[in-house]
């Protein structure tokens, strides 16, 4: 099930200074696409459209990512500049008919642009790919086989023409986390099975992510 909740208003996406790129975002409340977005706010003078995905699967990471990425934007709407649009959507899978988070963010993604007029429309798409570091050959072919079908599906639902913009790509994780202040970085939420106590979540300790994030303080 597909709940779409985003509106876009006249006056939001008819931005009055229209000759500025425009950005759409994808900021889950993980460590790397906040970190994308602050890559964008510090590094460009884009119009920047946050979207977050409320996106309900087996794993239940739908609870703790909201509230990361809750804090997050607060804590980067006072200490950075001025972010154009944000909007959010819904998107529920029910077990086991779960796709890569990849598929639903950017088919998210290919319909929220073609919810603009084209003189309006965002020519970036942005997203907080990163190198992951793997050195198997199998991830790394199945990693690009994933991004190719990604980016295939936008292609084939957008008007517009637009980019697909990863500006960490290149970075792995220890060099994105170094990207935000450690205030924001503790903000962020990365783990694929978090373990609820009480009302609260931690990490498991055991997922990708969490390995990948076991070194910082």
């Amino acid at each position: 099930m597909i709940k779409e909740t985003v509106l876009l208003t006249k006056e939001n996406v008819s931005a009055s200074n229209s000759r500025k790129r425009k950005t759409l975002i994808l900021v889950s409340g993980g460590l790397d696409s906040v970190a994308a977005l602050v890559w964008l706010l510090e590094n460009t003078e884009d119009l920047i459209h946050v979207h977050h995905i409320k996106l309900f699967n087996y794993e239940n990471r739908q609870k703790p990512e909201n509230d990361a990425f809750q804090k997050c934007m607060s804590y980067i709407k006072e200490n950075y500049r001025g972010i154009h649009l944000e909007t959010e959507s819904v998107i529920s899978w029910p077990e086991p008919y779960c796709p890569f988070d990849m598929y639903s963010y950017m088919f998210q993604a290919g319909l929220l642009v073609n919810q603009y007029k084209p003189e309006h429309a965002p020519q970036r798409i942005c997203t907080g790919s990163i190198d992951e570091g793997a050195t198997d050959p199998e991830r790394l072919k199945a990693v690009q086989i994933r991004r190719n079908i990604a980016w295939s599906m936008v292609k084939l639902l957008c008007k517009h023409e637009v980019e697909w913009f990863k500006p960490l790509v290149k970075m792995k994780k220890p060099e994105v986390a170094a990207l935000l202040p450690d205030e924001l970085r503790r903000m962020t939420f990365s783990c694929r099975k978090p373990i609820k106590e009480g009302g609260s979540y931690k990490n498991c300790g055991e997922c990708r992510p969490c390995v990948n994030r076991s070194g910082e303080k």
